[in-house]
């Protein structure tokens, strides 16, 4: 792994380095002490991680970040001020550590990098493979723990809990995800998934009847009962017409 140091203070940057080589003696690291030589590095070392101070002297952290032409790597922010907290996420930044730096926030930060890495890559594979099947037949799914590569028919259903997503899957499983119904509505839809209510999203694969009793509710297989949003009964028995499983 190539882990990139842009800070304008060099003892920072020396204490990161030994921190870095001592927990992970195999990473290469490079270093710049500002915006342009940190664009500079970015552009030809490639990291797969940068540690991005705020304020430097010739800009901020914020001013590379607009600058720099394509990035995909996790930026973990480096500032000895902490109300850059909400800026730095709006970038999308990893994580954020504070001066002086922990070593234990270090370690996290690099752990974390290297899941969303791996998550990543995890996602081009499946994207490749869902490419070239008639569907697309797996998803990566990443809750607080661990990282999961489902395959759609494995879905029964979906609920939304807040602004995360319950997903209820085959033989008993189950994964709490933190992203919207809305997100996975759009990502399913053509994967044979039907929204029939505003917390619902249902497999028809696994759809078993359509119960008419008490405004309607759809049994799955597998003997859950499902609410129908009377708005969406239409569309629901529309697509169960044109369903072939």
């Amino acid at each position: 792994m190539r882990i990139a140091l842009i800070d304008d203070e060099s003892s920072v940057r020396e204490t990161i380095r030994t921190i870095l080589q001592h927990y992970y003696p195999e990473v290469e690291i490079e270093e710049a002490k500002g915006v342009e030589e940190g664009l500079r590095l970015i552009s030809d070392f490639k990291p797969g991680i940068v540690f991005l101070d705020v304020e430097m002297g010739d800009g901020t952290g914020f001013d590379l970040l607009t600058r720099v032409k394509e990035i995909q790597c996790p930026i973990v922010f480096v500032t000895a001020h902490d109300h850059y907290a909400v800026k730095a996420f709006k970038f999308s930044a990893l994580d954020y550590i504070l001066k002086p730096v922990d070593p234990q926030e270090i370690m996290k930060a690099v752990e974390r990098a290297r899941e969303f890495i791996d998550m990543n890559e995890l996602k081009i594979t499946t994207l490749l493979q869902n490419q070239s099947a008639k569907e697309p037949n797996k998803i990566v799914l990443s809750d607080s723990a661990n990282i999961h590569l489902i395959k759609t028919e494995d879905i029964i259903v979906c609920q939304a809990v807040g602004n995360y997503t319950h997903f209820f899957l085959v033989n008993g499983r189950e994964l709490v995800i933190s992203k919207t119904l809305k997100h996975y509505d759009e990502l399913l839809q053509d994967n044979h998934f039907v929204r029939v209510h505003q917390s619902y999203l249902i497999n028809l694969h696994h759809f078993d009847h359509y119960d008419k009793r008490d405004g309607g509710g759809v049994v799955m297989k597998n003997g859950a009962t499902i609410p129908v949003a009377s708005r969406k009964r239409d569309h629901l028995l529309d697509v169960l017409k044109k369903f072939k499983a």
